[in-house]
């Protein structure tokens, strides 16, 4: 009941507001569970028997950390032709569907407490924009809510930072080697690593991010600042390599400014909307959460996601980043390890 898996459902979406002449309504709740994602909640064990035949337990724990085996994907696809493309689709699809449930603090969830807004720490951060869309049509039906609507006049970055313990670096060396991609620069987050991304996404006259390299390599903004570089960069860390990521990121003259930081071990609902809102954002692969994430955003059509770089000697001396891997290789399973 009280699990991992229930309350990620209903810290983003899938609260009961959606239902407001029967605000304490589980049975409305478990119907839109099973008939909008599949997903089937029993808590009558009898109940549970008598329907069907054979029933496979899993913990809380072994499903959060499930992976299919090697084997059984070798199996999978010659037998049913399977390709992970299909599954990619699929979970594009699943993420979809969720976030257009997204929870808006009118409700409740399933522990009995009052659901939170998931966008109540953008407007905290940037205020509400200067109209909101109810989320409800002249039907009065829910039509997906103003998740991200209105927000064109904040441009804001997210770095989600995770060292884990010293896990991210054994993680990180894997995906090094089926991605190509540096295997610290996601984990230390230098500013060099930072400005190499946000410095290169310039602002247009009406706001749009524009490549600078699709100007002839030149930003052609008479406002030099005028980049992401100079916008909100928000910073979710766990916090165990201050020294590394935080002091670096503080210390540097134009990031340090600009930079608002969040110590934390496990985002809630609201901080997974603001990075999946981000207008541009830096993870680290190695964590679920990032690649999660960067799963939603990619679902849900946001551009700017950079998980996979790697560092290159220049000819004229020096260095520069530059990314190895699309959005696809955060679905790819050759890539991602057993990550997913």
């Amino acid at each position: 009941k009280h699990s991992w898996a229930m309350d990620l459902l209903q810290s983003i979406g899938i609260e009961d507001e959606f239902f407001p002449s029967r605000e304490y309504d589980h049975e409305m709740w478990k119907d839109i569970l099973h008939s909008e994602f599949g997903l089937q909640i029993m808590k009558n064990h009898t109940y549970m028997v008598q329907t069907y035949e054979e029933v496979h337990h899993m913990s809380a724990h072994d499903a959060y950390y499930y992976q299919t085996s090697p084997e059984d994907l070798k199996r999978l696809k010659k037998e049913t032709g399977w390709d992970w493309n299909d599954t990619m689709e699929f979970h594009k699809e699943f993420l979809r569907r969720w976030f257009v449930r997204h929870a808006t603090g009118g409700g409740y969830i399933h522990s009995g407490f009052r659901a939170r807004d998931v966008c109540d720490l953008i407007y905290s951060l940037f205020g509400r924009p200067p109209e909101s869309v109810s989320g409800e049509d002249k039907s009065g039906e829910y039509d997906g809510g103003s998740l991200g609507n209105s927000m064109d006049h904040i441009k804001y970055t997210v770095i989600h930072s995770r060292y884990m313990e010293g896990k991210a670096g054994y993680r990180m060396r894997k995906l090094a080697r089926t991605s190509k991609c540096d295997r610290l620069g996601a984990i230390h987050m230098s500013p060099e690593y930072v400005r190499s991304i946000l410095e290169n996404l310039a602002l247009d006259g009406r706001g749009n991010i524009v490549h600078k390299d699709g100007q002839g390599g030149k930003n052609n903004n008479s406002n030099m600042n005028n980049n992401m570089l100079h916008q909100p960069i928000i910073l979710f860390s766990d916090g165990q390599i201050p020294e590394i990521v935080e002091q670096n990121l503080l210390n540097d003259p134009i990031i340090g400014p600009n930079l608002i930081i969040f110590n934390k071990e496990l985002l809630d609902g609201a901080d997974i909307a603001l990075s999946v809102l981000a207008d541009v954002f830096i993870g680290n692969p190695a964590s679920v959460t990032s690649g999660f994430i960067a799963r939603s955003r990619i679902s849900l059509g946001m551009e700017q996601n950079y998980l996979w770089r790697k560092k290159r000697k220049e000819d004229f001396g020096g260095s520069s980043w530059f990314s190895v891997c699309n959005d696809e290789c955060i679905f790819k399973p050759k890539i991602m390890e057993g990550l997913i």
